[in-house]
């Protein structure tokens, strides 16, 4: 029987160790509190030894919850949603996500068909060992060259590197991609000073004459490395400091042991963003994340209010 906790039972932080956790890792919910003032709860069942965690974000009067956010998974054992969820209802505290969203990898056998679900595209790198700069398109393989050619510096120390100046790029990126803004400057900031002190999250910046042309994100889980974020100053493209910060990610991930890359999901309707990842090596399969109402009333409520809230954004885009 699982009990919902407001705080990290006893053995959890030791098996985050153990296991290499990253998204279940009370370390990385702090930070998203910080960043974002987050609620987590810890979902463990003592008898089975199993648990994942729930981190819940205010939406206005919503309170919209994501396991293992934002990759999914659990932090020890099967993903027995189907058969659990009305018992984690009865037993969530008051202030429990209205909404929970629950990411399911591809490759898990974890299904919820009395669930609706969102498809999305996860592109993989699933043998990290024997990639190789070498197996890639002459294309990728010249804008390395010349990214090098330019002095383009890969840094991977967050000492001197400015987070407001992350947060625009992360902006212009967002804005050319006509996607929608998740995440805030305070955010880029709290990312930054854990990575300064948390070897599970590694920050790449890409610098043309010391400023800053592009970053990447990485955070680590397990054996495999999750490309978090990125960005890069569209201004200075043309020493290609995406390629030599991807090159750079994918060539430290396989030295440091990760047996897979994971680009994370990309929406259905951006084919060249799947494009761009498959071109680094990557398998690009279906992935759904499963939406669960746990309050009835409040899902139907949200579901409302992000349609009205969608055909607006589409109305200023095409005024």
């Amino acid at each position: 029987m699982y009990r919902i906790l407001t705080s990290p039972p006893p053995q959890w932080q030791a098996i985050c160790t153990r296991r290499g956790s990253f998204f279940h890792n009370p370390i990385w919910h702090c930070t998203l509190h910080e960043a974002f003032g987050t609620d987590t709860f810890y979902c463990w069942d003592p008898d089975q030894k199993r648990g994942f965690s729930i981190t819940s974000f205010h939406a206005g009067p919503f309170r919209i919850g994501y396991v293992g956010f934002p990759a999914g998974g659990t932090l020890q054992g099967k993903m027995p949603f189907d058969e659990s969820l009305g018992a984690i209802r009865k037993a969530a505290p008051g202030h429990f996500p209205h909404v929970v969203r629950i990411p399911v990898a591809p490759s898990s056998s974890t299904r919820i068909p009395s669930l609706n679900s969102k498809a999305t595209l996860e592109t993989v790198i699933d043998n990290l060992a024997s990639w190789k700069l070498e197996g890639l398109s002459g294309s990728i393989r010249r804008n390395v060259r010349k990214a090098r050619k330019h002095n383009v510096q890969i840094v991977d120390h967050v000492r001197n590197l400015d987070a407001s100046r992350m947060y625009v790029l992360y902006l212009r990126t967002i804005e050319r991609h006509r996607g929608t803004r998740r995440y805030t400057q305070r955010y880029f900031e709290a990312v930054k000073s854990l990575a300064d002190s948390w070897e599970r999250i590694r920050v790449f910046s890409a610098l043309v004459e010391e400023k800053l042309a592009g970053f990447l994100v990485l955070g680590l889980d397990g054996d495999t490395a999750y490309y978090l974020h990125g960005a890069t100053d569209m201004s200075l493209q043309q020493y290609r400091p995406s390629d030599l910060l991807f090159y750079t990610a994918l060539s430290w991930s396989r030295r440091h042991g990760c047996a897979r890359f994971n680009f994370m999901s990309s929406p259905l309707n951006q084919p060249s963003l799947v494009r761009f990842k498959e071109k680094w090596g990557g398998k690009t399969r279906r992935h759904v994340t499963y939406e669960w109402p746990v309050s009835r009333l409040f899902s139907q409520l949200f579901r409302l209010s992000m349609h009205v809230y969608n055909g607006l954004a589409r109305f200023r885009t095409f005024r």
